[in-house]
């Protein structure tokens, strides 16, 4: 019997809407995905589609975030 699994529970970011969230360039999320920094899936034929779970961009926000000098003090 198949797992079910609850998609409602799981929002999902391309590519570009993760690039734009970040503020950075599409190419930069490339080079941290092939870095192993953040989890990605794969969805659809052939190549697929990337998509990032917004679980897991919150998880690697927080395991980037740097305190600036002024707010250490």
């Amino acid at each position: 019997m198949p797992t079910e699994v609850s998609l409602t529970s799981q929002q999902f970011l391309t590519e570009r809407e993760l690039a734009e969230l970040l503020r950075i360039a599409p190419s930069s999320v490339r080079n941290i995905r092939a870095r192993g920094e953040i989890t990605f899936t794969r969805v659809g034929t052939g190549r697929g589609r990337v998509v990032y779970r917004t679980d897991d961009v919150q998880r690697f926000i927080e395991r980037n975030r740097r305190v600036a000098a002024a707010e250490a003090a």
